[in-house]
């Protein structure tokens, strides 16, 4: 709570807007651990890069075999800083000595830096080395993630039922009904169309089919069975 500025500068129609910032102390504190399930609510922690905050969740955490530093998964578009989205291709890894310009706090005990990011039509990926603080990337009621897999369109006509562990830690089940679609993306910097996107729906609390994520829960992990 400490790290959290009074306000936030946002920008509205080419304006800059302060905004006050109001922290509920009723809430009950989450395991502040890095991983599938755990909010993400990143401000900066320096002066580069915009001051608003983002707000997302983690796809996993992995540890480099070479080197054993920790790091972590999520969407680009919610990390703290501003990299306009592009029909093209906006990616870049950023040399370690750089990396304190793109350094933010993940919680009260671990440190993030951005290392790798793209941000265009085919990925919204950021990568973040962790520094401090504890990493899991158990599913509750699952287990542990043991490996990744390309979705194809198969999955589609199977209908494959899907878990995604949103930012409450919670386990959704859906079902796979296109692979390979496009959707224009409104992103804070400007409008995307994202292609080779998964369209994943779920039951309601109201017994009906559709959406069931909701703002916050990007960069959440899908697995299925």
């Amino acid at each position: 709570i400490q790290d959290i500025p009074p306000e936030v500068t946002l920008q509205v129609r080419g304006r800059s807007v302060n905004v006050p910032v109001e922290v509920s102390r009723n809430v009950k504190a989450a395991d502040p651990h890095v991983g599938p399930g755990q909010s993400l609510l990143a401000f900066p922690s320096t002066s580069s890069g915009r001051v608003a905050p983002s707000k997302g969740t983690f796809t996993c955490t992995f540890q480099s075999p070479i080197s054993g530093e920790m790091y972590a998964l999520t969407c680009a578009h919610v990390v703290p800083f501003e990299f306009p989205p592009n029909q093209n291709t906006v990616k870049r890894f950023i040399p370690e000595s750089e990396r304190s310009k793109y350094q933010f706090k993940i919680n009260e005990d671990t440190t993030a830096k951005l290392v790798y990011y793209q941000l265009d039509q085919e990925l919204d990926l950021a990568v973040l080395q962790l520094e401090g603080g504890t990493h899991s990337n158990s599913i509750q009621g699952i287990g542990d993630i043991t490996s990744f897999r390309e979705i194809v369109p198969i999955d589609a006509v199977l209908r494959t039922r899907v878990t995604i562990v949103n930012q409450e830690n919670k386990n959704l089940t859906g079902f796979v009904v296109k692979v390979g679609a496009s959707q224009k993306i409104g992103y804070p910097n400007g409008n995307l169309t994202l292609r080779k996107l998964m369209l994943i729906q779920g039951m309601r609390p109201n017994r009906t089919f559709g959406a069931i994520t909701k703002k916050g829960d990007s960069g959440a992990i899908i697995v299925d069975d």
